[in-house]
C-alpha cells in the first residue's frame, strides 16, 4: 500500500473519529442519558474508527518509521 494511501485514510478515519466524539460530548451535555439508543450506537461507531486509527498508525509508523502525532 502506498504511503499516501494510508495517510489519506489515516486522516479520513481521524475526522470521523472526531465528529463522533464531539456529537457524543453534546448529547452528554444536553443530558441525554448514558444508556440511550443513539449514545450507545455513537460509541459503537467511535470504538470501531478509533481501532481503524491505531491500526493505520501502527502500520505508517512501521512502513515509513516516522512518528505520527494527533491534535484534538
Amino acid at each position: 500500500m502506498r504511503e499516501w494511501r494510508v495517510l489519506v485514510g489515516l486522516e479520513y478515519e481521524w475526522r470521523i473519529f472526531r465528529i463522533y466524539s464531539k456529537l457524543i460530548h453534546w448529547f452528554i451535555k444536553k443530558k441525554l442519558k448514558l444508556t440511550s439508543p443513539i449514545l450507545c450506537l455513537l460509541s459503537k461507531k467511535i470504538d470501531k474508527h478509533g481501532i481503524s486509527v491505531s491500526e493505520m498508525k501502527h502500520l505508517y509508523e512501521n512502513k515509513t518509521g516516522k512518528i505520527v502525532v494527533f491534535y484534538y
